[in-house]
């Protein structure tokens, strides 16, 4: 129960507010390079918000372009992990 009661006190509410008020920018490599083998990846996902150097318009448009590229079913990998239970 004490964890309950800190997670529901004013300061830990507070700094809550605080923390999703806060907005962290960053800037990532889109293409990441594999150091041994050379293979280039494409590094995309829902948190891109925009490319460092174009506008909003153009980065929405570079990004659906690339995500329709790397979601096409020959660029995707799925596996299924299976226990092996002793």
């Amino acid at each position: 129960m004490a964890a309950i009661r800190f997670i529901a006190s004013r300061q830990a509410r507070a700094a809550l507010v605080r923390h999703k008020a806060t907005r962290y920018e960053t800037g990532h490599p889109v293409v990441r390079v594999h150091p041994e083998s050379g293979e280039k990846t494409l590094i995309l996902g829902h948190f891109v918000k925009s490319f460092v150097g174009e506008t909003p318009s153009a980065s929405a448009h570079l990004f659906h372009l690339l995500q329709a590229y790397v979601t096409r079913p020959e660029n995707i990998v799925r596996w299924r992990w299976r226990w092996r239970w002793r």
